[in-house]
């Protein structure tokens, strides 16, 4: 079920740079995919994205395409856009919502979950004298293990209907049960 509060179509987008900015987001019809043209830092992948903030002082996320679990919705930065582009582009993408940013919030730096089941499991083989490097099955390319990400507050002022990976759900949670539920990611409790 998706749980949505409505946002007043005649608001403010800020200024003319961000309505600029969201007009040309809003404007695109697929989500950008692969991960050839995202930037790194060695095997450090840089992502960002967006704490959605509605009227109501809710916070908005959205289901994980692979898990049944809550996140933000936060992606690769592509090459060819600011830092602030990218948020805002992941958030449309992900969650169909345009607004006004706030300053970007202190860098995360995690170790992915994927790579650290890898790490252990490799721990257990390394008793057993094997190693092997582990081989990223889908991209065929070595695995990144560590993730710097950027959040940026988002003052929601539209919610569209239709937006790129609307397969995803949208869901909105007080503050309190936002920060019960991040309990779960602990990289994420610092935001």
């Amino acid at each position: 079920p998706v749980s949505v509060v409505s946002v007043s179509s005649n608001a403010s987008c800020g200024s003319a740079d961000e309505m600029s900015l969201n007009a040309k987001i809003a404007s695109r019809r697929t989500s950008r995919q692969g991960r050839s043209d995202q930037r790194w830092l060695g095997n450090v992948r840089l992502v960002t994205g967006c704490v959605p903030i509605l009227r109501n002082s809710q916070i908005l996320f959205i289901s994980a395409s692979r898990k049944r679990t809550w996140i933000l919705p936060k992606g690769g930065w592509e090459q060819d856009e600011s830092m602030q582009e990218s948020a805002v582009r992941e958030c449309f993408e992900e969650a169909g919502c345009l607004g006004t940013l706030g300053p970007a919030l202190p860098p995360l730096q995690y170790e992915t979950r994927k790579s650290k089941k890898r790490r252990l499991e490799e721990s257990d083989e390394s008793n057993n004298n094997s190693k092997k490097q582990r081989i990223d099955e889908q991209t065929d390319e070595v695995s990144y293990s560590h993730v710097n990400m950027t959040l940026f507050p988002l003052y929601v002022t539209k919610i569209e209907s239709e937006w790129p990976e609307q397969g995803l759900y949208r869901r909105a949670m007080d503050i309190d049960e936002a920060i019960q539920m991040l309990e779960e990611r602990p990289e994420l409790l610092a935001v």
